[in-house]
């Protein structure tokens, strides 16, 4: 007999384009619909869609109450990305919760909310990131000036999370959102560069001068610029991952697998600043022993010995990476490679870039910007405990007069309720995520899906129903102290 036929293919499941549909778990992104109103009591509508990522969709919204357009970033329907999500609100949560002020720099988060099954954050909406300025321009260099007000602002922002006993984890371009009130100047084709065009790799000169000589290149005004991306934010009391950060930005003890702390972020916020200046990313390795050898050569001295102890002494593999002498073995041995494992062996392109790779005292050249250079080289010391801390590097030289350029004060501003410790930040993160569930709740009985802000109403019983949690005397209800005052921070006021 012939066979039976085959079964019917299952039916598709409908892409969710609104609240009760059923999620398209191919994508398991939410999919909207034009003016799709959304949140609680409707308050959102989608405009258009601003970026999908692995990890969220971020879209463009009208915010009903506020009358102005928000960004909301709605996260896919995976398990473990919902989680990492409700970290992120919370810590952020935190975060703007302690910035009393709103003048630390760091991104706020104006609302948490649901969207359908999807846990979503509204945010701030912002002009661009860094990096697509710099893409924009075709990573053409900024001036001095340029350099030094970025600078400031994320350097602001980390001292205040340090202060927080938080450890950013991430900071790069593409984290640093700016804020424009105002449109960007365009400076037409053939406009001289601000300073002579020297990129870390000298390979890459010949490709500036063409740049600025052919395309136009957009500047801010005043460019102001926040903090953002929480996902990796830790706490510094915290066991700490073995990698952190993009690999571009990260400092020698996380390359090696050592401990690490605050100045990770010191490390990577210096990386940004030579990359506005320069136009191209500092340290553009491929692989953790290319990577050595290239912040072996921007600095000019090697990596320190006690690291290099420390390293081999937690793997013995790794005495491969170096020489006899001290130096990173460029280009690496075959048991190198092995040990490494993220790499294989460099190529002939590889090995000439980084033999055309420039001291960090040959990029920044103009001797305006000599200040500039001696609070890099501070912020890019080896050792972590040499290395200058971002409200240290505040106080230098270097940010004279800068900070009033952009109407802010010249030290960051201390968390609000006073001196924090791990123990208090801990606290802290435990109440706002009880309150965050706890406004779920609400949300899920009311029928309108949980927001942080949400009505007064709700935030005073939020506040009323707050509990204490007894850590050696802290008061961590200080956290719904909605005033804001800081007696610590007359200073910036």
């Amino acid at each position: 007999p012939p066979p039976p036929p085959p079964p019917p293919p299952p039916p598709a499941l409908p892409r969710q384009s609104g609240a009760g549909q059923v999620p398209d778990y191919q994508s398991a992104q939410y999919d909207f619909s034009v003016g799709e109103p959304f949140g609680p009591q409707l308050r959102y509508s989608y405009e258009r869609l601003l970026v999908d990522t692995a990890f969220a969709r971020v879209v463009v919204a009208y915010d009903g109450k506020e009358h102005r357009s928000v960004a909301v970033k709605v996260i896919r329907a995976i398990n473990r990305y919902q989680r990492a999500a409700a970290v992120e609100t919370a810590l952020m949560a935190l975060v703007t919760r302690a910035d009393g002020t709103a003048r630390s720099g760091c991104l706020p988060l104006l609302d948490a909310i649901t969207v359908g099954s999807h846990a979503a954050l509204v945010l701030p909406l912002a002009t661009c990131s860094l990096y697509d300025l710099l893409r924009g321009n075709r990573y053409a260099p900024f001036d001095g000036t340029f350099t030094r007000q970025v600078g400031l602002q994320v350097l602001r922002s980390l001292s205040f999370l340090h202060d927080l006993t938080l450890i950013h984890g991430d900071v790069k371009p593409e984290n640093i959102l700016l804020m424009l009130d105002e449109p960007m100047d365009v400076l037409p084709p053939g406009t001289p560069p601000p300073h002579p065009p020297v990129k870390p790799c000298a390979l890459d000169d010949a490709e500036v001068v063409r740049v600025v000589a052919s395309h136009p290149r957009r500047v801010p005004r005043v460019p102001r610029v926040l903090l953002a991306d929480f996902g990796n934010c830790i706490l510094s009391s915290s066991p700490h991952p073995g990698l952190i950060a993009t690999r571009m930005y990260r400092p020698p003890e996380v390359l090696l697998r050592l401990p690490y702390g605050p100045p990770i972020d010191a490390w990577a916020a210096a990386c940004v600043m030579v990359e506005c200046y320069t136009g191209d990313a500092l340290l553009r390795g491929h692989g953790v022993v290319e990577h050595l050898a290239l912040i072996e050569r921007v600095l000019n001295q090697p990596i320190p010995a006690s690291l290099r102890t420390a390293a081999c002494t937690k793997s013995p593999a790794v005495a491969s990476f170096f020489t006899e002498g001290g130096h990173v073995q460029w280009p690496p041995t075959a048991e190198a490679v092995a040990a490494a494992g993220d790499q294989g062996p460099p190529t002939a392109h590889a090995v000439a870039r980084l033999a055309a790779t420039r001291r960090l005292t040959d990029m920044i050249i103009h001797p305006p910007d000599a200040p500039l250079l001696a609070t890099l080289t501070s912020l890019l010391h080896p050792l972590a405990a040499a290395r200058a801390s971002p409200r240290s590097a505040l106080a230098t030289a270097t940010f004279a007069g800068v900070a009033a350029s952009l109407g802010l004060p010249l030290s960051p501003p201390r968390p609000a309720g006073g001196a924090w410790s791990d123990e208090r930040a801990l606290a802290e993160l435990a109440a706002v995520e009880r309150a965050l569930e706890r406004e779920k709740e609400t949300a899920v009985r009311g029928g309108g899906g949980g927001t942080l802000s949400g009505d007064e109403e709700e935030d005073e019983q939020a506040k009323g129903e707050g509990e204490e949690v007894d850590v050696g005397g802290v008061d961590n209800t200080a956290l719904y102290d909605d005033d804001g005052d800081d007696d610590d921070d007359d200073d910036d006021d």
